[in-house]
C-alpha cells in the first residue's frame, strides 16, 4: 500500500531464465520475449495496484527468477524475486531496494524462507 501518491508509474518485469538467452544471442526478439513492460499511471495514497497475469511460474521447472523494476516520477524501486520448487510447492525469496538520486541502493525489505536453497548465514546470493 502506498502512503503518498506515485506518479507516472511504470513496471518492467525481467524473466532471468529467458534473459540468459539474450546474453548468448542478443537479438531484439530475445530481448522482447524476456520482459514485460507496463505503464500503470498514478497510484493514490493508501491505494494499491493489482496487476494480474504478468508472469506465470512454469509447470516443468524447479526454479524461476524475476527482477522487477518499478519507476515513478518520485522514485525507483527494484524487487528481486527468486522462486524454488520444494517438495512440489513454490517458495519465494525476495529483496526490495530503493535507489536514491545518486544511484545508491538502500534495502527496504528482504524475506527468505529459512529452508530456501542457497540460503546461508542469513544471506542469499542475489
Amino acid at each position: 500500500m502506498v502512503i503518498t501518491p506515485l506518479y507516472d508509474v511504470s513496471i518492467q518485469v525481467v524473466d532471468l531464465q529467458k534473459f540468459e538467452v539474450v546474453e548468448r544471442e542478443p537479438m531484439w526478439s530475445n530481448i522482447k520475449s524476456s520482459q514485460v513492460a507496463l505503464h500503470v499511471g498514478e497510484i493514490g495514497p493508501k491505494k494499491a495496484a493489482l496487476l494480474e497475469n504478468i508472469f506465470e511460474l512454469p509447470a516443468d521447472a524447479e526454479q524461476q527468477d524475476y527482477n522487477v523494476f518499478i519507476s515513478a516520477r518520485n522514485g525507483d524501486v527494484s524487487q528481486l524475486m527468486r522462486f524454488r520448487r520444494m517438495s512440489g510447492t513454490w517458495k519465494c525469496a525476495f529483496r526490495v531496494e530503493k535507489r536514491n538520486e545518486a544511484g545508491e541502493s538502500a534495502l527496504l525489505t528482504e524475506q527468505i524462507p529459512p529452508d530456501f536453497p542457497g540460503y546461508a548465514k542469513g544471506r542469499l546470493p542475489w
